[in-house]
């Protein structure tokens, strides 16, 4: 929907009292990448009215591409525009890229808006929290990457090392100070289990505000460790003798016009204290397993991590069954006992936030709508092994197709496929080391 031009100039001239001069217009492609233009502030007042024009493959590179296709141009959520802290001049505005007078089919924060809006008419409000873990690296003399902060090199795992988070505090500060800046409630920073490797947790939104965040999220974490020496990596699983990086989904269904979250009951048969309401999304998730891997998981590099044996032989923190538990973290899903929410433990930090979140919402409310039992916790089979099999699961499930729209699921499915083939024809080191003069 674009927006009447008197509250257009309204949210420009707010902006330019707190020092902005630019504005980016910011969507992003299918890989959850950000993208847009640099505009003078002012053309911020064109551009919500359609005229931010782009070529609209540039949202993916994947499905047909037609020299005659129609630009597509931005449709900014100007509710939501913010200065960025790593540059007061620039002006930040989540955007939906339409084409033709409706959302371009490979817009995925238009997928996302669909399943918020399907939500809202049920009278509920999704609610959202995600746990952001990212590896902090630096590039040795040699070139191989390691630690930036030396001390979480300890061995078996530096988790919680006072030394190592300090050591951070050069990327984490300008961070923290950021996402305060911002209003996002931060909560808490601290070293994790593998080399390198922090978390950053910070309060829940609605999911669409929670996709924008972790979309911003990634980009200003990137600049302030460049300016720091650092690298922020992204990627699942970055090491192989590592720890893999989650985003854990933690999600509820609150009453649209109370808040409430309408996911405890403390009458609870199972003993959890959680609703039937909640126990119905469960079995939507569960239904839905596959796709939402596929979702959540997205590159060859995410089946890295969902692994039975991690770092520590004898036990593993990564989710490798399709099933729900209370405390056990083996599971997909885990039932928190402080607090009232489904923590999904499969997402990893390299996920396009839209699609996923796209379709936790979808999975959860079919749950609803079908009233869906999950079974007995830790009853369940196991999690796609390979982006392929998810991959498949994805090309399977007709909600998804259904919520993602024809085009858009199609085409995944067969990025994916072709991402799974190119990495599957390679010749690994390990390959050479183990098969060169075996016989």
């Amino acid at each position: 929907m674009i927006a009447a031009r008197e509250d257009v100039e309204a949210v420009v001239s707010t902006l330019r009292e707190r020092g902005a001069e630019w504005a980016t217009c910011a969507w992003v492609d299918v890989t959850g990448r950000p993208r847009g233009k640099l505009i003078v502030l002012d053309r911020l007042v064109e551009a919500a009215a359609g005229g931010d024009l782009y070529t609209p493959r540039g949202l993916a590179w994947i499905g047909r591409s037609d020299p005659k296709e129609p630009e597509g141009y931005t449709v900014p959520d100007l509710e939501r525009a913010v200065v960025l802290p790593t540059d007061r001049r620039v002006a930040w505005v989540p955007s939906d890229v339409h084409q033709d007078g409706r959302p371009f089919p490979h817009c995925t924060r238009s997928v996302l808006g669909r399943q918020v809006a399907r939500a809202a008419a049920l009278g509920y409000r999704v609610n959202v929290g995600m746990e952001c873990e990212v590896h902090l690296l630096t590039r040795a003399d040699d070139g191989r990457m390691e630690p930036f902060a030396a001390a979480s090199d300890l061995r078996p795992t530096p988790l919680y090392d006072v030394r190592s988070a300090m050591d951070c505090l050069p990327v984490v500060e300008p961070m923290v100070d950021a996402m305060d800046e911002l209003g996002w409630g931060f909560e808490a920073f601290d070293q994790e289990c593998g080399r390198g490797q922090v978390e950053f947790d910070f309060g829940y939104t609605d999911a669409l505000g929670m996709a924008d965040r972790l979309t911003l999220f990634r980009y200003l974490l990137g600049e302030y460790a460049r300016r720091a020496g650092a690298v922020a990596c992204f990627m699942a699983k970055p090491f192989t003798d590592g720890w893999g990086s989650g985003a854990h989904v933690n999600l509820s269904l609150a009453d649209a016009r109370s808040g409430e979250n309408l996911f405890g009951d403390p009458r609870d048969p199972r003993g959890l204290g959680f609703s039937p309401l909640a126990y119905a999304a469960v079995g939507g998730l569960l239904a839905h397993a596959g796709a939402l891997t596929a979702l959540s998981a997205p590159t060859v590099n995410s089946y890295k991590r969902l692994v039975r044996q991690g770092a520590l032989p004898d036990i593993t923190w990564a989710p490798t069954v399709v099933a729900y538990g209370d405390n056990d973290r083996s599971c997909m899903l885990r039932l928190p006992r402080s607090r009232r929410c489904i923590e999904n433990r499969v997402p990893d930090i390299s996920c396009n936030p839209y699609l996923a979140l796209a379709m936790h919402v979808a999975a959860a409310l079919d749950g609803v709508e079908r009233d869906l039992d999950p079974g007995k916790p830790g009853v369940g089979g196991r999690l796609p092994r390979t982006l392929l099999e998810a991959s498949e699961a994805l090309a399977a499930d007709a909600l998804a197709e259904e919520a993602l729209g024809p085009e858009l699921h199609r085409d995944l499915v067969a990025a994916q496929h072709s991402e799974w083939e190119e990495h599957h024809s390679l010749v690994t080191p390990w390959e050479l080391d183990r098969y060169l003069r075996a016989l």
